[in-house]
């Protein structure tokens, strides 16, 4: 146990160990998962030949096709295969069965540092709808299980006048449309093409159209107009990943400060939260993954507080406010957050456009591991 070693850097060296045992047993199976590649029979090697019986710490939740499909979205909505440009409606989104897919946030256990990854296996196969671009290398969104869960806060607590900065398959838009707290819902998107799917083929199936506003626009620029006060909840879903987030979400935490009567939500933050966490724990055992913002901070956090003891690091882990705990160190860094803006944005646009020239040359034969799993 963590607790009782005394050494500090026998302390640094067991957190490199459960950092090292993360890529491998929660990391690289969290690929193969997004890719499709683990079902029940793969699931029972992995776990044999790691001697992890429950996986590092994953949970895995089996599913009835029934219980998932009692879902109103999936009940009443059906989405058609159309295309629009660069972007694409279809019900493409196969999990088989058998085949293990992601459920919940990922989050971290404070008393061992582990990670705890969250899946679920349904008993037939799926095929769910989705919003695909550029020849399914990416998929936008889905209708599934851990998109239920990672908006089931937001939906269950807006009320009054709401804001959705991002539009996708409109799964967010159409469960408040049916609450009666909700008074009305305005949808930003930066695409035209998403917005005019959305609102050709989505939109005139909802029960409650009167609701809904649409506007073409960048979300983040909108959001710095100010005019806030006319809603009363806010939430922003414009990115791909944690390490796409965390610059558009900086953004939005200071017009959230300055908005404070308006209730912000944020799509991934308990997983930012979780990546923010492994950034520390990584800048304390000497374990990079990533050159990221995410590791600047975890970088920044270690220095300045130079954790000795397990309780110094608990202490640095335990972030209960993860806004209010970024936001302070914004406040400090804007300047190495331009920085890294750039660096990053480079990398993340140079992956994408070799991962877009992969299926191209393809032909369509071959399918992104993104069609598999959540973006």
């Amino acid at each position: 146990m963590l607790q009782n070693i005394k050494s500090t850097n026998k302390l640094k060296q067991a957190i490199n160990n459960i950092l090292k045992e993360e890529l491998i047993l929660c990391d690289n199976f969290d690929t193969l998962v997004e890719a499709g590649k683990i079902d029940m029979v793969a699931l029972n090697k992995v776990r044999f030949m790691s001697g992890h019986l429950n996986l590092y710490k994953n949970e895995i939740v089996k599913l009835t096709k029934e219980e998932i499909m009692q879902n109103p979205y999936l009940s009443n909505i059906k989405v058609p295969n159309v295309s629009l440009n660069r972007f694409r409606l279809s019900n493409d989104r196969h999990i088989y069965n058998g085949t293990v897919a992601k459920y919940g946030f990922k989050t971290r256990d404070l008393l061992t540092m582990k990670q705890h990854n969250s899946y679920f296996v349904c008993d037939k196969t799926l095929h769910l709808p989705c919003l695909v671009e550029n020849n399914n290398s990416t998929c936008w969104m889905s209708a599934e299980p851990f998109e239920f869960n990672s908006f089931n806060k937001f939906i269950n607590e807006a009320k009054g006048n709401v804001l959705l900065i991002g539009c996708g398959i409109g799964y967010v838009a159409y469960m408040l449309s049916r609450k009666d707290a909700v008074k009305s819902i305005t949808i930003i998107d930066s695409n035209d093409d998403v917005l005019e799917l959305f609102f050709n083929y989505i939109l005139p199936q909802f029960e409650h159209t009167e609701k809904i506003m649409t506007i073409n626009g960048d979300g983040i620029e909108y959001l710095k107009e100010g005019n806030l006060d006319k809603y009363d909840y806010i939430n922003v879903d414009i990115w791909y990943d944690v390490y796409d987030m965390i610059y558009p979400y900086l953004e939005c935490l200071e017009i959230e400060k300055a908005n404070p009567n308006v209730h912000f939500s944020y799509w991934l933050e308990e997983e930012l939260k979780t990546c923010i966490q492994k950034s520390i724990l990584g800048s304390i055992g000497d374990f990079k993954n990533t050159n990221f913002l995410t590791d600047k901070i975890g970088d920044d956090i270690v220095k300045k507080s130079k954790p000795h003891t397990y309780q110094d690091i608990y202490n640095l882990v335990n972030i209960q406010d993860i806004r209010k705990f970024l936001y302070t160190w914004f406040l400090k860094h804007k300047n190495v957050v331009q920085e890294y803006r750039k660096k990053d944005m480079d990398f993340i646009e140079n992956n994408q456009k070799a991962l877009n020239n992969f299926f191209s040359k393809s032909n369509g034969h071959m399918k992104s591991k993104f069609m598999n799993g959540k973006k």
